[in-house]
């Protein structure tokens, strides 16, 4: 397992990787699936999710698993993106509140996830994690707001 995680990129590193591709992408004036596989090749890289909230101010989830120099716990970076607006934050497989399993009623408006392994997750727990950011409050490393 260490062996594992000192493979993974730092978070610093791949926060300034993020943050430099939202800053070209925006400059270049292009869709949201640019961004999207822009980012999908910064080292790290995990997963990807498609969302549409908040009229494009969240438009996807990219998730980076990196390294934080301390202990042996997985960490991953988040980051909720839209057209103008980018938030990076770091979470643990404990930050946010995982049920057993899905109620039949679950849907784009729940904040219920079964995981927040970003190898495991699918479309709803995506959701799930959007809607727990604000309740769990992870640690946030950058807020960009190009809305100007």
């Amino acid at each position: 397992m260490q062996e594992a995680i000192a493979s993974l990129p730092s978070a610093h590193a791949t926060c300034a990787a993020v943050i430099a591709a939202f800053h070209l992408w925006h400059e270049r004036r292009e869709m949201i699936p640019a961004l999207a596989r822009e980012l999908s090749s910064v080292p790290g890289y995990a997963s990807s999710f498609d969302l549409d909230y908040a009229e494009g101010d969240c438009a996807g989830l990219t998730i980076f698993e990196v390294d934080i120099h301390r202990g042996r716990e997985q960490h991953f970076l988040g980051v909720l993106y839209g057209e103008s607006v980018m938030t990076v934050f770091l979470y643990s497989p404990r930050t946010f509140t995982l049920s057993a399993g899905r109620d039949e009623s679950a849907d784009y408006d729940s904040d219920q996830m079964l995981t927040s392994d970003p190898r495991r997750m699918d479309e709803l727990d995506a959701v799930g994690m959007f809607h727990q950011v604000p309740k769990c409050r992870p640690r946030q490393l950058a807020t960009v707001d190009l809305a100007f």
